[in-house]
């Protein structure tokens, strides 16, 4: 309501600034002129707040001059809540979010296959810690930033001859109806909401209703720091008119009769008492058309300190342009200007445009429903440099810059038109990597790829579970010395051949993908100079993913050996196939489907002994479900959940376990 009164009026300042208007026309009068000051501003805004049942007031005071001479110039759009360039993207358009790449993304919930994201694994104290320290610098930055335009506001108002004497008007809304619960004012020519502290207003001389009138008789030393507003509270305020409507407040009527006066003295005495007079104020009407016109004239400009907002009714300009900011060079921030243009309306369904000039660049967005499913169109010195499409609005698949589910499995396309001079870039990577930091630095990091697009079945991500497990491993394995099995695996008699298998520790994990746990479990042993033969299995169409990166992580260990073997559970037999059993049997995430939880208990059986450790993570999902894996798996192995306190601090989660167990003796 604030909003639209404040757009629907010609701000006119008072003349002198420091004396009241000679006459108050009535709200009906204004509407109709589109034109007043700040007492008309007000009283409208009044009349429409009370129609809808708010407790609204009129106050009459001092301001400062921005206020009340509505000069924005001082004033950054960050101050109201305008977004600045860096804000503005296409993540704030309707169905668009942006990754993490700076890849805007049509947001959809209809696919019903989805390869599971990878969920980022931190410790919730680091987290809060990060949250407090990026809150208390945020806070330090808005001081700032507001102790600055303090200091502005100050060194103008001590230049300002009439500080303290500008006569201005605006709105008091009170608590107890609508829900409003603490006092506030609005400032009627911008629409804006202020506390009733706030430092653009220094003083109150009376405040009024429909109903009464009430005199301010608390001093404004300090603007109106300190100042109540609650109106019943006689001492602070003296009502003119015939009762106290506020509640606590005394009737005059009531409270100062003589009591041992006369009749005709009592009459005497009401008859000094002004009483309201009826209104003679027609219903307000504002009709359909005025209504959409939305300013006077179908346009408003203000200008801010550091850009210009330009207002446009719907349907005034031709190219259906509802807003325009120009944003201003600033050179201290080397931030060089940009003009964001919002469009509605349109057939073409173009809905912002961002224009920066000094790159000769223009950057449109499109809401959904455009022919051949247009989203985004990056032009640059004339020229089409990018253009993004809606995938569900194609039958081509197209997504941005790849194709996804074509009967023909093309994900790739790069088009370059010669005679228009038109190059549509199209390219996209399939694949993306994942970087994996160890704890010791002198191991360096691992860049294990995935496949986004799943070609390689559900190993084609890293999981959750994979990476606390690596976590553990890494963790556990540089606690040296560690020993599953004395008798078979000594530390202090280790050979340099790697073909006397009594000397190396024998290591296998089922279901590896994308090869994150068995690279990482190779890395820290050879670096601790264990001998040791690590062999990574999945099935058949998870291989080469998986062997790619054992390929170009694992290629200049010493020491240490890493294979890529196929292994389906459901194979009848697999004796003979690893040489014997191991030492250690990891799986990360491998409980997935119920057919397919004795096929893993068998083949765990299979190549392990008495002596051979089995190391598993599980993050739980559907519990019901899950636990009869571990029913049928302490059948033959006995298990236990490893403590909290042993997996690493930062990695680490409330629905992802990891267990230990041998088999039952």
């Amino acid at each position: 309501c604030a909003r639209i009164v404040a757009d629907y009026l010609n701000f006119e300042p008072l003349d002198p600034p420091h004396e009241l208007p000679q006459m108050v026309p009535s709200p009906t009068y204004v509407l109709k002129l589109q034109s007043g000051n700040c007492y008309d501003y007000s009283i409208l805004l009044v009349s429409l707040l009370r129609g809808v049942g708010y407790d609204a007031y009129v106050v009459s005071g001092y301001a400062t001059r921005e206020l009340t001479t509505m000069d924005e110039t001082r004033t950054s759009t960050w101050e109201i809540g305008l977004p600045t360039p860096d804000e503005t993207c296409a993540h704030e358009l309707p169905g668009f979010t942006t990754t993490k790449a700076g890849v805007s993304v049509v947001s959809s919930d209809t696919t019903k296959y989805k390869i599971k994201t990878q969920r980022h694994l931190k410790s919730l104290f680091l987290m809060k810690q990060e949250e407090k320290k990026k809150l208390s610098e945020s806070k330090r930055l808005e001081s700032l930033r507001a102790e600055e335009e303090k200091c502005k506001m100050v060194e103008v108002e001590e230049e300002d001859d009439l500080k303290g004497l500008r006569i201005h008007a605006w709105v008091l809304v009170l608590p107890g109806k609508r829900e409003i619960a603490e006092p506030f004012f609005i400032e009627p020519s911008t629409g804006r909401k202020y506390s009733t502290d706030n430092e653009n207003f220094l003083g109150v001389e009376s405040v009024a209703s429909s109903q009464n009138y009430w005199v301010n008789v608390q001093v404004c030393y300090d603007g109106l720091k300190g100042i109540s507003f609650d109106l019943g509270d006689n001492v602070k305020w003296e009502f003119v008119l015939l009762d106290n409507t506020q509640p606590g407040g005394k009737s005059k009527r009531n409270g100062e009769a003589n009591d041992a006066g006369s009749d005709d003295e009592e009459e005497v005495g009401n008859s000094e008492i002004l009483d309201l007079p009826p209104s003679w104020v027609d219903k307000l009407m504002i009709s359909k058309e005025q209504f959409e016109s939305r300013c006077p004239s179908g346009s408003k400009c203000v200008t801010f300190s550091n850009a210009r907002v330009e207002t446009f009714a719907d349907y005034h300009r031709a190219d259906g342009m509802v807003s325009r900011i120009t944003f201003f060079i600033n050179e201290s921030k080397n931030f060089n200007g940009e003009i964001h243009e919002t469009f509605e309306n349109r057939r073409d369904k173009l809905r912002q445009r961002i224009r920066i000039p000094y790159l000769d660049k223009i950057h449109e967005f499109f809401d959904p429903g455009r022919p051949h499913g247009l989203k985004e169109h990056i032009i640059v010195a004339g020229k089409t440099i990018e253009m993004h499409f809606y995938s569900s609005a194609r039958s081509d698949g197209l997504i941005i810059e790849h194709f996804t589910d074509r009967e023909d499995l093309l994900i790739y396309k790069s088009e370059t038109f010669e005679n228009s001079e038109v190059y549509m870039k199209m390219t996209i990577d399939h694949t993306t990597s994942y970087e994996y930091t160890f704890a010791k630095e002198d191991l360096g990091n691992l860049l294990i790829h995935q496949d986004i697009l799943g070609n390689h079945g559900i190993g084609s991500t890293i999981w959750d579970s994979a990476l606390v497990l690596a976590k553990y491993l890494e963790k556990r394995l540089n606690n040296i010395p560690w020993v599953p099995h004395a008798h078979r695996f000594n530390p202090q008699q280790f050979g340099r051949d790697l073909r006397d298998r009594e000397n190396i520790l024998r290591i296998v994990e089922l279901g590896s993908g994308t090869g994150l746990v068995g690279i990482v479990v190779a890395k820290v042993l050879a670096n601790n100079k264990i001998p040791s033969r690590v062999v990574l299995t999945d099935k058949r169409g998870a291989l080469p993913l998986l062997q790619k990166n054992v390929d170009d992580c694992t290629s200049l260990l010493v020491d240490v050996t890493v294979t890529v073997e196929e292994l389906d559970w459901t194979e009848i037999s697999i004796e003979g196939r690893f040489l014997d059993q191991f030492d250690i049997i990891l799986a990360a995430d491998c409980i997935h489907w119920p057919e397919l939880f004795d096929p893993l208990i068998s083949t765990m059986l299979k190549l392990s002994d008495s002596n051979t450790e089995v190391i598993i993570s599980y993050e739980r999902r559907e519990f019901d479900k899950e636990v009869e894996f571990f029913r049928h798996w302490g059948n033959y192995f006995g298990f236990r959940n490893v403590p909290v306190d042993s997996l690493d601090e930062q990695f680490k989660a409330e629905d992802i376990y990891v267990f230990t167990g041998s088999i039952k003796k």
